[in-house]
């Protein structure tokens, strides 16, 4: 059974095994087929395992994407670490900072192009919060790691020391 491990795609960039960089055909091998393939923009490719994304341009898987936080689904194939996730809420931003911190992650705060917070791990994924219009609570929203060739969008916050 594969595994796909929240606190190995945030702190180690890697899911089953797969990484940024990474061949369709290693894709293949490490994982087996996808449960879905997308066309995505300019003639890449998504392919999707649960709800789990692997965007692919050409020859090389350029991000891994999850956005279903409170919903974790990796088909029936694959088993699932939901770390700090698998509750019905996604943790706020000070419970993932905290989380963090415990657990000696380093992590960079910083903020994307519409201004919303954001959690960058050196060795890992880009974290996205977003605040709710209704509730007024802002939530991680989004996990991502970019091939550092593909990799914008990201601003770090300037140090208050």
């Amino acid at each position: 059974m594969i595994k796909f491990s929240i606190r190995a795609l945030v702190v180690e960039g890697q899911l089953g095994g797969v990484r940024p960089g990474d061949t369709p055909d290693s894709v293949r091998d490490r994982l087996g087929p996808p449960s879905d393939l997308m066309p995505g923009i300019g003639g890449t490719e998504i392919w999707r395992y649960g709800n789990f994304e692997l965007f692919i341009d050409g020859d090389l898987v350029y991000t891994l994407y999850h956005d279903w936080l409170i919903d974790l689904e990796a088909d029936g194939e694959r088993e699932i670490d939901p770390w700090i996730l698998g509750t019905a809420e996604a943790p706020s931003y000070d419970a993932v900072v905290q989380r963090l911190t415990a657990e000696q992650v380093p992590f960079i705060p910083g903020r994307d192009r519409q201004n919303r917070r954001m959690l960058e791990i050196p060795t890992g994924a880009r974290l996205l919060f977003e605040i709710d219009e209704d509730t007024g609570v802002e939530s991680w929203t989004v996990i991502q790691v970019v091939h550092p060739d593909f990799a914008s969008g990201f601003t770090p916050d300037e140090s208050t020391d």
